[in-house]
């Protein structure tokens, strides 16, 4: 059984937002803009893993010897 993608990324992003939420002190009333600051911080993780992963292949063309 494959799980959707888009479950995975929605409950990637109901974690990150409740770690948010658990490390600002748990105050009421903020779910929408925890919500939006994980998804910021997943895309700002997801553009640092992008960038790490082009950095780490090799050159198109291979060394001439």
């Amino acid at each position: 059984m494959t799980i959707p993608a888009d479950s995975l990324s929605e409950q990637r992003t109901r974690t990150k937002a409740y770690q948010l939420w658990e490390a600002a002190g748990r105050p009421d009333g903020r779910s929408d803009e925890f919500w939006r600051l994980a998804e910021a911080a997943i895309g700002e993780e997801e553009a640092r893993y992008d960038e790490a992963l082009r950095e780490s292949f090799p050159a198109s063309d291979p060394p001439e010897h």
